[in-house]
């Protein structure tokens, strides 16, 4: 039997999921930031983007296997000029060699053109499998480094 691939946008019932396995794993595995981990402020920022529709989720035979979310904010330095900021982007990793990634990386594009922002910002870990050939073939540049200094620790 086949497996079902699906994506959509962000649903209450996904928010376990997302804020306590893709969330979490995201930041102890990958960011390497556990002291971020608050899981009250994690549901706030889910509902954020389910009100705002700023989330897809992705299934596959009906079981979570990715996510991606944002939240469009206003420059700072232009009110007026609005920014889509990917907050949060998990594929569990068993389904990092399928079409999940894909998937919901192109639904976040679709949500993230029909919405009012200027542009759209991914961050990725130097770490990171995903290949800057593919985000650069949908359009994507990238323009800057961040660098981060610990200056006390939590």
């Amino acid at each position: 039997m086949s497996k079902k691939y699906e994506v959509g946008l962000l649903q209450r019932e996904d928010f376990e999921w997302c804020a306590e396995v893709a969330a979490v794993r995201m930041l102890t595995e990958e960011v390497g930031r556990p002291e971020l981990i608050d899981i009250p402020t994690i549901y706030l920022i889910m509902e954020k983007m389910y009100q705002d529709k700023r989330a897809v989720v992705a299934k596959v035979s009906g079981e979570h296997a990715g996510v991606i979310g944002g939240y469009l904010h206003p420059s700072i330095f232009n009110p007026e000029y609005a920014t889509m900021a990917e907050l949060i982007w998990y594929v569990l990793p068993e389904y990092r060699n399928t079409r999940v990634g894909a998937m919901v990386l192109s639904e976040f594009n679709k949500i993230s053109e029909e919405s009012p922002a200027h542009e759209v910002t991914l961050s990725l870990l130097r770490t990171s499998p995903i290949n800057k050939n593919t985000l650069e073939k949908r359009g994507f540049l990238m323009e800057e480094m961040a660098f981060r200094k610990v200056l006390k620790e939590f």
